[in-house]
């Protein structure tokens, strides 16, 4: 007696067609979502090339006050210390705060590189875009910080060898002092 598996093998191959299909779907649904995200990221690094070239006119324009009473008339809270960057971008785009902050960090390091509106948006793509540039701030910021408790430890530990030294000094002069003394 012969088993047949041709209709077995048929809904296997069928299957599996329709499984390759998807996952080609999918390959290309991923490549259109992956060409969208690019765009998407491209058309907010042309926003905030916008948001930097409104600081450049801001500062050169001595014009702070105006974005402060804009700032009140929204409602939106910020101190004198605020950043030009922080405020524009708190009017212009997210009152968010933390999200506020990425962006005006980005804006930050871009003037102090001086690049101006017109090349920011390849300048941030050669950066690596927001989240490459925020993460090389943040390890540039912890460097500094590491090397300032670096240079506390030292120094701290030359006052510490200092003070082991006067207290082993004060220890012998008075062993020296009970040596007179008997």
């Amino acid at each position: 007696m012969s088993i047949n598996f041709k209709e077995q093998i048929t809904s296997v191959k069928s299957e599996y067609r329709a499984w390759a299909k998807a996952e080609a779907l999918t390959e290309t649904e991923n490549k259109i979502r992956e060409k969208t995200k690019q765009s998407q990221k491209l058309v907010l690094y042309k926003i905030l090339a916008q948001n930097l070239d409104i600081v450049e006119k801001v500062v050169t324009a001595f014009d702070i006050n105006n974005i402060n009473m804009q700032l009140e008339a929204l409602n939106i809270k910020t101190t004198k210390d605020t950043a030009i960057e922080t405020k524009i971008v708190k009017l212009a785009m997210t009152k968010e705060r933390k999200q506020a902050a990425v962006y005006a960090c980005v804006l930050k390091n871009a003037r102090q590189q001086q690049i101006d509106s017109n090349n920011f948006v390849d300048w941030l793509v050669q950066q690596g875009g927001i989240e490459k540039l925020r993460n090389k701030e943040r390890l540039e910021k912890q460097i500094v910080h590491d090397s300032k408790q670096f240079d506390e430890g030292k120094k701290l530990a030359l006052a510490k060898s200092k003070l082991a030294t006067v207290k082993l000094d004060i220890a012998q002069t008075q062993k020296n002092e009970l040596v007179l003394l008997v």
